[in-house]
């Protein structure tokens, strides 16, 4: 069935969701092969992945199917669909932000028979409150409070031939994200570790020095430590101690490494989270609230979190472009000698 087979749903005995166990093998190698191979070192390394690696699999399969409908991309749909009227500010920059992306004419070069491609397009979302007019009934107000929405950094990167392909595209991608979250938390523990080391040494030095003077000139300098900072220290250092007790409490760190990699993908939700993202704008993508909202038009599309350092936040919809749209060379001649 292979990774692409994320969204097929099947039951066990006991009705809940069953993964077949060909896609928990493929899903388990791929976090392995991104997050560390020498993992497969670690005995017994596929059951103890195998819980949480079908936790992931379940909350793809329940995540993806909500995401929003796709939408078509087009000049023509700018001025028809609110939510792609939204997304770009005019219609001719449509075309030229999809033209602009090497990966999809790559994926047009791979797949010449195909019309269309199915795509994520990711973008940044930014509001600004800003004092503006507002027309109600026949009064023009100045200095009102309104939000500005703007949608920028456009980025084009997934693609699929069909709509389910699309999505299944993204379940994959959203579990490697997984893995690489895992091999960024084991990277903070290995530092970690070693600045505890580097602590510890620092403040057994320092616990030496101070004791050996506090032994040695007590009676004849004011600045001599007093028995309270001796023993401060010397907490300090049983903390450290108890610390990178409890980090390295396996002998072996491979096994360590494991254990994040099953943190992670035994709590999705808590690396990754999709939300959908509905607003009333107005057509100059003012957001419509309170007397103003009945001038605005609904517009929809997703919204993805990730817990990386620091977090990451971008709108994404999913969208049909069709190779018909696509400009010779990323963008037309005028506009090359209008940025010359």
């Amino acid at each position: 069935m292979g990774l692409l087979g994320w969204l097929r749903r099947e039951s066990d005995a006991s009705g809940e969701a069953a993964v077949a166990p060909s896609l928990l093998a493929e899903a388990t190698d791929l976090a392995v092969k991104l997050t560390n191979p020498r993992l497969t070192l670690v005995s017994r390394y596929r059951q103890r992945l195998a819980p949480a690696v079908a936790t992931s699999i379940r909350f793809l399969r329940d995540q993806i199917p909500l995401l929003p409908a796709i939408r078509e991309a087009t000049r023509a749909a700018w001025s028809s669909d609110p939510t792609i009227h939204a997304l770009f500010a005019t219609a001719d920059d449509l075309p030229k932000i999809f033209s602009r992306s090497n990966e999809l004419r790559d994926f047009f070069n791979k797949n010449p028979l195909l019309h269309e491609a199915h795509a994520i397009l990711g973008m940044q979302m930014t509001q600004q409150r800003v004092m503006g007019m507002a027309i109600e009934g026949d009064v023009v107000r100045r200095d009102v409070p309104q939000t500005n929405v703007f949608f920028s950094d456009h980025r084009i990167r997934f693609f699929g031939t069909s709509e389910l392909e699309l999505r299944r595209v993204l379940g994959t991608r959203v579990f490697e994200a997984f893995a690489l979250i895992a091999l960024a938390r084991i990277s903070d523990a290995q530092k970690r570790v070693k600045d505890l080391k580097l602590n510890r040494q620092l403040l057994k030095t320092r616990l030496k020095v101070l004791d050996r003077e506090g032994v040695g000139l007590a009676g004849l300098s004011s600045n001599a430590p007093s028995q309270h900072a001796l023993s401060k220290l010397q907490n300090r250092l049983e903390d450290n101690e108890r610390e990178l007790n409890s980090i390295a409490i396996s002998t072996d760190a491979l096994d360590r490494e494991l254990e994040i990699l099953c943190e992670v993908l035994a709590s999705p939700a808590e690396s990754i989270r999709f939300s959908a993202l509905r607003l009333c704008l107005t057509p100059l993508n003012v957001l419509a609230e309170g007397e103003a909202a009945g001038q605005g038009r609904e517009i929809e599309a997703g919204l993805l979190r990730v817990a990386a350092d620091p977090p990451i936040e971008r709108a994404f919809a999913l969208v049909r472009f069709p190779r018909a749209e696509l400009l010779r060379g990323g963008m037309r001649f005028d506009e090359a000698a209008r940025l010359l």
